[in-house]
């Protein structure tokens, strides 16, 4: 049922005019969807599937020194069984070759579908992470699924790997775990799970106990260190799954059993989906994923680190190096005319970064008793984005500011413990028609207004004691497209 939703999404998201969205979409091609990143020597590189004419023909990647500005490369692979059979193409993931300190090589992975209701993975090889190329071995190696363990039809979809080791450090090394999409035998497992010795050719090996079952597809494992409610260090790895939004199941063990996150389990959820591990020039632990826009196309929306707290929950924060996109600081005049909003009209081409301070109302507030942000979509109507007592943002769609909402659109709660009278600092990116909202640095929702963003940007105070204060603003340093 996922494959399904996420197939069709792809197709109503094709062929319509382009437009960026909060950090990059390529304008090379005219359809993307997942998206996957290594980076290498100091620089990003930000993969993404190209599906203008199915679920995927090939690949793209962008480069960028700083993780926030990009260049993009467009085509950089387009799929030899889609150019002869059009077997349509599933998303990637690179590592380095078990050769690579004396050949520079680098591998990898896709899968393809044949159209008769299974999947195998190809690989291909580059050695500057640009350039991809099959020549032997890769030109035969296919990884087929393993009956024993798996479903003869069904799915078999990208590989993420990890080093069974830190002999060589966090991300590199072999022998290699493998974890993927799969269709496994048994109801209670829900992933592919394997080895292999040199990158490309892997053995299959028993699923993954899950606890409880879930039916998903893998986006990504990798171990992560943290300090116990004990202050002991514990080690556990952390599988990030998407389900209609993207989940969060740990284990102790890369082979499982691997059960579901007591609190934050839906670690990103709103116009996004299929979050991905990757390690920055510090090796520090990223995610990225891509984000929906009303313009037809998924871009890459801006990435984000990665903390588990002492009870072991993982949740996703504001990435510091973000403040790059950070350029002339804009200065908020009051408008005497409209209070509902200030007297600025921001450039949503470019995008928008602002911060704020708000103590927590009051528990147990209504919706338009809470204070509010107000984002104005052309034509009038605006959203709202509300925090209550207990750290629920609500947002919400209202004709104009101060009138009872005429719908809401979401609400998002990270299990933060943070109670009413509690100080928190905001950040609101914004641009076009998209925005994320972070809350003492945590993310909370990545929403996609129901229309254009006008430019204008508002607060209503509302008859709560609880005030918005310390407003700042910055233009964003992004290409204006």
């Amino acid at each position: 049922k996922v494959l399904i939703g996420v197939i069709a999404s792809i197709f109503m998201l094709a062929n319509v005019q382009q437009a960026d969205g909060l950090m990059f979409q390529s304008h090379n091609v005219t359809s993307q969807w997942d998206t996957w990143a290594f980076v290498e020597n100091g620089t990003y590189y930000a993969y993404y599937l190209i599906t203008e004419h199915s679920p995927g023909e090939g690949f793209g990647v962008a480069t960028s020194p700083d993780g926030q500005h990009w260049t993009d490369h467009g085509y950089v692979w387009h799929s030899p069984d889609w150019g002869a059979h059009r077997w349509w193409e599933g998303t990637g993931a690179v590592w380095r070759a078990a050769d690579f300190n004396s050949t520079g090589r680098y591998v990898i992975n896709y899968s393809q579908d044949p159209g008769n209701n299974t999947q195998f993975i190809k690989f291909a090889e580059s050695y500057d992470l640009i350039h991809w190329s099959q020549p032997s071995p890769f030109n035969t190696t296919i990884f087929h699924i393993d009956t024993k363990d798996y479903k003869t039809y069904g799915r078999w979809d990208c590989i993420y790997s990890i080093p069974s080791t830190t002999t060589e450090g966090l991300r590199d090394g072999y022998p290699r775990y493998g974890f993927w999409t799969a269709s496994p035998l048994y109801s209670n497992e829900t992933f592919g799970f394997g080895k292999t010795m040199d990158g490309w050719n892997w053995e299959a090996l028993p699923s993954p106990q899950m606890i409880p079952p879930i039916g998903a597809e893998l986006g990504a494992v990798e171990p992560i260190t943290y300090k116990s409610d004990s202050g002991s260090m514990v080690t556990r790895y952390f599988a990030i799954l998407g389900h209609y939004e993207m989940v969060t199941y740990w284990s102790n063990d890369p082979q499982g059993p691997y059960y579901a996150a007591t609190k934050n389990l839906g670690f990103l959820s709103g116009s996004c989906y299929f979050a991905r591990f990757f390690r920055g020039v510090d090796m520090e632990l990223l995610v990225t994923h891509q984000s929906f826009s009303h313009s037809g196309r998924t871009y890459i929306g801006p990435y984000k680190s990665v903390e588990v707290d002492s009870a072991g929950t993982l949740r996703l924060v504001y990435w510091e190096k973000n403040e790059n996109f950070k350029g002339m600081q804009l200065k908020l005049v009051k408008n005497s005319s409209d209070p509902s909003y200030f007297s600025n009209q921001f450039n949503l081409s470019t995008g928008v970064m602002l911060e704020a301070a708000l103590t927590l109302p009051a528990a147990g507030s209504s919706l338009t008793d809470l204070p509010a942000m107000v984002l104005e979509m052309t034509g009038g109507s605006a959203v709202i984005v509300t925090i209550d007592g207990n750290c629920t943002c609500t947002i919400a769609q209202v004709t104009s500011p101060g009138v009872s909402p005429s719908k809401t659109l979401g609400s998002w709660s990270r299990d933060l413990n943070l109670v009413s009278g509690s100080k928190v600092s905001l950040r609101l990116l914004y641009r076009r028609d998209m925005m994320e909202l972070y809350i003492n640095n945590y993310l909370f929702p990545v929403f996609l207004l129901p229309g254009p963003g006008s430019g204008r940007f508002g607060v209503v105070q509302n008859k709560n004691s609880a005030m918005f204060s310390d407003f700042v603003a910055w233009q964003m340093t992004l290409p204006a497209m």
